[in-house]
């Protein structure tokens, strides 16, 4: 069925695709602003924020709020990203209005209450910690501080425990106050639902007025070689490229081919000639991301110490290979299958879909069907891939993180350039 996209009367958009064979119903509220837009002064509080919207609005604990959402068999949750926020949940078909009406009391009328906040803190601060124990989590955001320097991009969502200490509920509360009037508010919806009740429910919703909003958006990128010491068990390896100039829907789709063929599949050159034929490593992938200024590809590894200077070299020379003799015929038929095949199972992942649509719409400004976005890969040729390969790996804008024990980076800085 098509997808309706409708801004309503008070500015919020609505974005719903329609799934008659499902019983559920997944909802997005989504607002296009994120870590990366906070001030120095606000580091934290996109995140802070998202976790006090499960904390209770008038006439609704936060119990409430959870025992709503067990009782009908499903769930809410909430993440925040460089360049987001939403808040979703994944109902059963005959609750979801009633999800919709819980969802928006949890954005429009939480409390915020000093209380809360200050338990809270707590919490985010222990999130925070578990950070540090977790290896390819440092060594990404090292990748990120290299790639991007000291900006919204690089540094981390949830902002760091002296950024975190330092906030007040009254300062996240004004911060709140500031960041409902600044965005507007996107739904999407995907699964047996009935759009025009939707619609009606959300334009009843008293939005404030919004401000004008100037956005500037930073992006800085940095080729180098970053060296980081670590205390862990393995080696954490990031080679990483910058992706300018890619907007349309046949771009982004060219580049999941290149991906797939890459890194992003057990039967891709890096798995296999990496890890099967060589056995340097159990994990390696790699995976791209976009953002609303650019993004960037990225290959990555989990090695043990001893093999580190090895599998650098083993990665650049694969990534070396594909961008110099491109790739095959075949290759490109077998990860274009992968795509059609993945979306066709895919075909009732509702929530997929209602996250997949928001992020069509922010970064393209488009939301496809399945069948359009079938259609798409169909129409993807050899030519573009290879024109989409050019584009990516320009050698001097390579930027390669290595966080390892320091006895191994010493070596690989000798025999590795």
């Amino acid at each position: 069925m098509p997808i309706s996209n409708c801004l309503l009367k008070n500015g919020i958009r609505l974005i719903t695709e329609p799934i008659a064979t499902t019983e559920a119903v997944a909802i997005g509220f989504w607002f296009s602003s994120g870590s990366r837009d906070e001030h120095s002064s606000d580091r934290g509080s996109t995140h802070f924020m998202e976790h006090l919207f499960f904390k209770g609005f008038p006439g609704f604990s936060s119990y409430d709020i959870s025992r709503f959402f067990d009782r009908i068999g499903g769930y809410a949750n909430a993440f925040t990203d460089r360049d987001a926020l939403c808040v979703h949940c994944y109902v059963p078909r005959l609750a979801a209005l009633d999800a919709l009406n819980v969802l928006v009391g949890m954005v429009y009328s939480s409390f915020f209450s000093d209380v809360d906040f200050e338990r809270e803190k707590t919490v985010i601060e222990s999130e925070i910690l578990g950070t540090y124990d977790d290896p390819e989590e440092m060594g990404f955001d090292l990748a990120l501080r290299a790639m991007y320097g000291d900006t919204g991009l690089s540094r981390p969502v949830a902002g760091s425990l002296s950024d975190v200490q330092s906030l007040t509920g009254e300062r996240l509360r004004a911060f709140r106050d500031r960041y409902l009037s600044l965005n507007s508010l996107v739904v999407t919806v995907a699964g047996n639902v009935d759009a025009e009740s939707f619609a009606r429910r959300l334009e009843s919703i008293q939005v404030t007025a919004l401000q004008p909003r100037s956005e500037t958006l930073e992006y800085a990128w940095f080729a180098n070689s970053a060296y980081h010491p670590s205390t862990f068990a393995q080696s954490q390896l990031f080679f990483s490229y910058p992706l300018f100039g890619f907007s349309s829907e046949s771009d982004w789709l060219s580049l999941d081919i290149i991906n797939l063929i890459i890194g992003d599949s057990v039967s891709s050159r890096l798995y296999q000639r990496v890890r099967e034929n060589a056995g340097l490593c159990y994990s390696i992938g790699s995976l791209f991301s976009c953002e609303k200024s650019g993004g960037y590809w990225m290959a990555s590894a989990a090695v043990s110490p001893e093999n580190t200077a090895r599998a650098l070299r083993a990665i650049e020379g694969e990534i070396d290979a594909v961008s110099r003799d491109g790739v095959s015929s075949s290759e490109v038929v077998d990860a274009k299958s992968h795509l059609l095949g993945e979306l066709s199972l895919a075909d009732n992942d509702v929530e997929g879909r209602m996250k997949s649509i928001a992020r069509q719409w922010f970064y393209g400004g488009f939301a496809l069907t399945g069948s359009e976005i079938a259609a798409l890969i169909s129409s993807v040729d050899e030519a573009l891939v290879r024109a989409t390969l050019k584009k990516i790996f320009v050698g001097d804008r390579r930027s390669v993180t290595v966080f390892a024990p320091a006895r191994r980076i010493r070596e690989v800085k000798k025999t590795w350039k």
